[in-house]
C-alpha cells in the first residue's frame, strides 16, 4: 500500500509528506526487526531505509548486504541503500559484488550509477579498477556509469589511452552514448563505424582477454623461453 501511495504522489510530481515518511520509517524498522518477513519484505525494508536515510538500521542492512547473505538481489538493494545513507563500509561491498560472475548487467549498471551519484570520488578509481579485471560483458555497464559524468568520460579515455582499459568498450553503444552525453567535443576521440562491426569488436575483446590473463599469470622464465624457441627463434635470434 505504502508503495502504490507514493508511486501516485510522484507521479503527480511531489514529495513525500512528514506523515507518509514517518510510516515508511515505521514500516522498515518493523520489518527490519521480524525475523519472519518475507523476501519482499525485506527488499522493500531495505530500498526505503536507503531512499529515507534511517541510518539506525545500518547494522541490519549490513547484515543483508554481506556474503553470509544467499540473495544476490537482496545484496545489491541493501548496498545500494548503504551508498544512499553515506555507510564507509558500502563502497568495499560494492567493488566484492561487481566482481561476482552471479550479479546480472542491470544490477551492476545500479550498482555502479549508484557508487558514481553518492561517492563519486573515490567510486570512479574503483569502478576503472574493476573493469579492468572482469569479463568483457560485465565491464560495459561499469563504463557507461563512469563515462556518464564529465570527470568519468575523462578518467574513462585516460585509462584506455594508458592500456589500463580494454579500448573494446569504446565500441559499445551505451559507452559512447554517455560519453558524448557530457563531452560531445570527445565524438572524433571515438571509434565511428565499428560499433556495428562484430569482427572488430571480437578481436578488440580477444586483446582484452589476453591482457587480463597476462596480469593475473605468474612470470615463468622457463615457459618464456619454450615460448620463443617455438614462436620467435627463426626471425629473432
Amino acid at each position: 500500500l505504502f508503495v502504490a501511495m507514493e508511486q501516485g504522489i510522484a507521479q503527480r510530481g511531489l514529495a513525500l509528506g512528514t506523515e507518509m515518511r514517518q510510516w515508511g520509517s515505521e514500516r522498515v524498522r518493523a520489518i527490519l526487526a521480524d525475523n519472519p518477513s518475507t523476501p519482499a519484505q525485506n527488499l522493500f525494508a531495505a530500498e526505503w531505509a536507503g531512499r529515507l536515510g534511517i541510518r539506525e538500521v545500518t547494522p541490519a542492512i549490513r547484515r543483508r548486504s554481506g556474503p553470509m547473505e544467499k540473495s544476490v538481489e537482496m545484496r545489491v538493494v541493501s548496498v545500494r541503500a548503504l551508498l544512499e545513507m553515506a555507510d564507509p563500509e558500502a563502497e568495499p561491498l560494492v567493488e566484492a559484488l561487481l566482481r561476482q560472475e552471479s550479479v546480472t548487467r542491470d544490477q551492476r549498471a545500479m550498482l555502479a550509477q549508484a557508487a558514481i551519484r553518492f561517492r563519486s570520488a573515490t567510486a570512479i578509481p574503483m569502478l576503472l579498477r574493476v573493469l579492468r579485471e572482469v569479463a568483457s560483458g560485465a565491464a560495459v555497464p561499469m563504463a557507461a556509469a563512469v563515462g556518464g559524468s564529465g570527470e568519468g568520460a575523462d578518467a574513462l579515455l585516460r585509462a584506455i589511452a594508458d592500456g589500463r582499459a580494454s579500448a573494446s568498450l569504446l565500441l559499445e553503444r551505451s559507452v559512447q552514448e554517455r560519453i558524448l552525453a557530457v563531452r560531445p567535443q570527445f565524438k572524433d576521440r571515438l571509434p565511428q563505424g565499428n560499433a556495428a562491426d562484430p569482427d572488430a569488436k571480437r578481436r578488440l575483446e580477444r586483446v582484452a582477454h589476453r591482457s587480463a590473463d597476462f596480469r593475473k599469470s605468474a612470470p615463468d622464465a622457463k615457459a618464456g623461453a619454450q615460448l620463443f624457441q617455438s614462436h620467435c627463434m627463426p626471425c629473432h635470434s
